[in-house]
């Protein structure tokens, strides 16, 4: 109800009220569920632009905040030219405030991401990745993704992405010699460069486990 009020509200207002309305909105932002907070972190920049990132800033910096508040935060203070969250949203604890960082950086620094411990994470690395399609990033990141173990990211990034030819054999190449003889990954990358990951425990090496027809294109 307060969130839907809050919406129709039409500034300017009269000076008392406007004072009065931003120091409701922030004390809403500290303690209200999500749906007000939500709101009120959308509508307070315009409201008080001199006191919206201070307020927004301590929304980020709450830890157990729940997480759609602190990224809708996260999301207003990337709008606002004053305040300068990425880097420490890159580090955050949270996997999704993480994620959504990686989702405004440059490809060279999602690159990086392609080892995250947090799938949502690496979700997005890859869908950055594909998004710009440079032959040199997808391999760098198919390279990473193959140097921390990551098949599942290496699977979602080779569906994902342009990959040519010539790069599915070289991906395939380095993947089956990555192996060890007691790995779990996937064993075999099929003709969409998608890896089947319904394969059991493997023994042998990966290049006799491996189907090299499955990326003969």
């Amino acid at each position: 109800m307060q969130a839907a009020a809050l919406a129709c509200l039409n500034a300017p207002f009269e000076p008392d009220f406007h004072d009065t309305l931003v120091d409701n909105m922030l004390m809403w932002i500290e303690r209200a569920k999500p749906t007000l907070a939500i709101a009120v972190i959308e509508r307070l920049p315009g409201l008080a632009p001199n006191r919206a990132v201070r307020s927004l800033l301590q929304v980020l910096d709450s830890p157990g905040r729940d997480p759609v508040i602190r990224i809708a935060a996260f999301r207003i203070l990337c709008t606002l030219p004053d305040a300068t969250v990425l880097a420490d949203a890159l580090t955050d604890d949270d996997a999704l405030i993480r994620a959504e960082a990686v989702a405004q950086m440059p490809v060279e620094t999602a690159q990086d991401f392609i080892g995250d411990p947090a799938q949502p994470v690496r979700q997005i690395a890859v869908r950055r990745i594909a998004s710009d399609g440079a032959d040199t990033h997808v391999q760098a990141a198919a390279d990473r993704a193959i140097l921390v173990e990551r098949a599942d990211t290496l699977s979602d990034l080779i569906a994902a992405a342009p990959v040519r030819r010539a790069e599915r054999r070289r991906v395939a190449g380095l993947y089956r010699r990555s192996g060890d003889a007691n790995s779990t990954r996937p064993r075999r990358i099929d003709r969409l460069g998608k890896i089947d990951r319904d394969i059991p425990r493997v023994t042998g090496t990966f290049l006799t486990n491996l189907d090299p027809r499955g990326i003969a294109l």
